[in-house]
């Protein structure tokens, strides 16, 4: 062979060898580099998935939050309501009380107007009514 076609050849290789090794060298920063942004996707992803948990976590506390107001008004209102019970089951029980009263002085032997009169006077004193 000449000189030349010994220089084109060596040439040749040189530079198919710098490709070959530019090759090389892309795949090993190439690695690098998709590690790195598959990091990157997965911190970004994490993130996203921890506003979204946040953003739930905050509207189960605002919901739990708004349930116990309502529990507390209800423990209110149930405590009224029972309070009105009790004051109207014992006027309840002094009517009957008084009812029995009058039917056992208009039932009795000696009763008079005079008697009963007084015992329903009384009796409307004592609750209240005129």
């Amino acid at each position: 062979m000449n000189g030349t076609a010994e220089w084109l050849m060596l040439a040749v290789a040189v530079v198919g060898g710098l490709g070959g090794l530019g090759a090389l060298l892309n795949a090993a920063f190439g690695r690098r580099k998709t590690r790195a942004d598959a990091a990157q996707v997965i911190t970004g992803t994490a993130m996203e998935w921890i506003g979204k948990f946040e953003k739930a976590a905050e509207s189960a506390q605002a919901q739990a939050e708004a349930a116990q107001v309502q529990a507390s008004k209800a423990r209110e209102q149930m405590s009224a309501a029972q309070e009105q019970m009790e004051r109207v089951t014992a006027e309840a029980r002094a009517l009957a009380t008084e009812l029995h009263q009058l039917r056992t002085a208009i039932l009795a032997p000696d009763a008079t107007l005079e008697h009963l009169r007084l015992l329903v006077a009384r009796g409307q004193q004592q609750n209240g009514r005129a």
